[in-house]
């Protein structure tokens, strides 16, 4: 239920089984956090319900940041399947002998390593008993997952196979390219890693006061919730926080 609301309103569909815990334990969250913004620079629940609502944009970029990390977990999972593919075209076998051949050891190592692909493999192993084409099997991945180097591989695969061209010099040349680019991905994941850190203890410390002042010394703050002038100052204040909160995920996108 909560995996398709998230659909409907941020157009993002877990698309493996793996995933969708995280999709049940994201939104109750930050939906949670952002009433608790609400309610602590206003201290009243129209303002806790505002909070809750203007969540949902929130929920939406670490929704995107958390695809992207998704889809490269598929992407590593989808190079290994590529090397049964290489191992099999470098022995004769057709696209589809060696894709049985794969599923078949996959079943026998009990569906190991396999997390983000395995519901889709299941698939796989009954179409191709029903007779299916393995470009076919590729396609409908790219179709699935909508990631780009997926739908490219799948493209050129088909192209090779109908044309006549060098499969094995394809997969050889995607897997380095995908590597290289795994190589460099990890280290800007490391740079990444440490800004969002920084980031979230930025963003939590200034909640974190309002939140202890709020049990330790209410009266010491009553002014800035029940006069005019705290009102603004702490309208003021929120605009910073929420600004100071969107530049941040910026920041940290740009150097993704």
């Amino acid at each position: 239920m909560i995996a398709k609301v998230i659909q409907n309103l941020f157009g993002y569909e877990p698309q493996f089984a793996c995933e969708r815990w995280r999709v049940w334990v994201m939104l109750p969250v930050i939906m949670s956090v952002g009433a608790l913004v609400g309610w602590l620079f206003y201290a009243t629940l129209s303002a806790a319900l505002v909070g809750l609502l203007l969540s949902g944009f929130a929920l939406k970029m670490i929704v995107s940041d958390y695809k992207d990390r998704c889809n490269q977990r598929l992407l590593d999972e989808f190079s290994d399947l590529t090397l049964w593919l290489l191992a099999g075209f470098q022995s004769g076998r057709t696209l589809e002998n060696t894709l049985i051949n794969f599923l078949e050891e996959w079943k026998r190592d009990n569906h190991k390593n396999f997390n983000y692909m395995g519901p889709v493999l299941v698939l796989w192993e009954d179409r191709l008993l029903m007779g299916a084409k393995g470009t076919e099997l590729f396609r409908s991945l790219a179709e699935v997952t909508k990631v780009e180097m997926i739908s490219s591989f799948s493209h050129l695969l088909d192209n090779c196979l109908i044309h006549g061209g060098s499969a094995i010099e394809v997969i050889q040349r995607f897997n380095q390219y995908l590597r290289e680019e795994r190589l460099l991905a990890k280290e800007i994941e490391v740079v990444i890693a440490q800004k969002r850190m920084e980031h979230y203890l930025v963003s939590i410390s200034p909640l974190g006061f309002l939140l202890y002042l709020q049990v330790t010394s209410k009266a010491f703050i009553a002014p800035l919730y029940d006069t005019a002038m705290g009102s603004v100052l702490m309208s003021f204040a929120a605009a910073i926080f929420i600004a100071m909160w969107l530049w941040g995920k910026r920041m940290i996108r740009c150097l993704g």
